[in-house]
């Protein structure tokens, strides 16, 4: 492996840092974690986070782990909003065993609901010490047709997090165990759909990348549609299709019906 490149490795496993502020700091001399630890002022408070729980960032989060997230997320969600929902995605609802982070996609069956849920649910979390940094980021809705022609982004309103996860004594961990800590951190990302989009977000954030990028081309060449987390439209007919399931999705596209575990590309 190219030097530059190993270093690159090294830096981007640091929540927050991307393949840009790696190679900045490369050229800028800096070579390990602890070199970053002694110049604090080159790294952003979301990169001060990831710097200082890097090591149980780099841990595999274990399904026991999603387990107990889940429960503390409905726990917070159910407190905030009655009725509101919270789905697994990414590559825990394909059947992973372990992954680095951990999606949920919430919802609420009736439309507008979930306007001004998560600030609430996430003041819930911090009243539970569970939450260990956050950055919210609003919803940047706008124009339907102009987000159909964003085929690999979505406006959704999240939290990108670093929870506070209680671990049970002398936890196992790849056979071993973890002599003293009593809890870890586990990256959480928490995002909101409203309930008409909602199968698009839970097919678009269930991935896996390769399989989104390939359903997508086949959607814009073979069926001339526009598909994205948030819609499958049609340009001639400058209209959405009304879904309320992916299995919906599935047959506009004329697909057989995958199920996540499937999707593993």
């Amino acid at each position: 492996m190219h030097k530059a490149a190993k270093w690159r490795q090294l830096f981007t496993q640091i929540f927050g840092v991307g393949v840009r502020t790696a190679d900045r700091w490369y050229r800028e001399g800096l070579r390990t974690l602890d070199d970053l630890r002694e110049q604090p002022q080159k790294l952003t408070q979301q990169q001060k986070v990831g710097l200082q729980h890097h090591r149980d960032l780099s841990t595999p989060v274990l399904r026991s782990d999603v387990d107990a997230l889940q429960q503390a997320v409905e726990e917070a969600v159910g407190q905030a909003l009655p009725g509101a929902t919270v789905t697994l995605t990414g590559g825990f609802r394909r059947g992973k065993l372990q992954g680095h982070d951990v999606d949920f996609l919430i919802t609420h069956p009736k439309e507008g609901q979930e306007a001004g849920l998560l600030p609430r649910v996430m003041r819930h979390l911090q009243d539970q010490g569970l939450i260990l940094y956050h950055q919210h980021q609003h919803s940047r809705w706008e124009s339907p047709t102009r987000l159909a022609q964003q085929s690999h982004m979505d406006a959704f309103e999240r939290s990108f997090c670093i929870f506070r996860l209680p671990q049970p004594p002398a936890a196992a961990v790849g056979g071993s165990t973890r002599p003293c800590a009593s809890w870890k951190a586990v990256r959480v990302d928490l995002v909101v759909a409203p309930i008409s989009q909602f199968p698009f977000a839970l097919l678009g954030w269930t991935g896996s990348k390769l399989f989104q990028r390939e359903l997508r081309r086949f959607s814009r060449k073979e069926k001339g549609l526009w598909l994205n987390s948030h819609g499958l439209f049609d340009p001639e007919q400058k209209t959405f299709f009304h879904v309320t399931s992916e299995e919906d999705i599935f047959r506009h596209l004329g697909l057989e019906y995958l199920p996540p575990e499937q999707r593993n590309a």
